[in-house]
């Protein structure tokens, strides 16, 4: 597999180690991914203001801790086979 094909493949097995990660901890699917892999769970809450509910607080705060472990290395990805590398 060429370098360029290479990166394609880990994006694309980043992204659905994210939107798998979103399903699995919040119970929601990120809406940047959500079309492209087929979920149709309830999307995530991306933005809060002073009117939101508390469950989309909470929400919100699950995606950031997610993007979070995510970045640190916190998280290991389990969805692609072979894990993405």
């Amino acid at each position: 597999m060429g370098k360029v094909q290479s990166f394609v493949w880990f994006q694309q097995c980043q992204r659905v180690c994210i939107q798998v990660m979103m399903t699995d901890t919040c119970n929601c699917s990120h809406p940047t991914y959500a079309d492209e892999f087929g979920y149709v769970e309830e999307m995530c809450t991306l933005e809060v203001s002073a009117a939101s509910s508390l469950e989309d607080r909470r929400t919100y705060q699950c995606v950031q801790e997610v993007f979070e472990k995510f970045d640190n290395g916190s998280f290991e990805c389990q969805s692609c086979f072979p894990p993405c590398q």
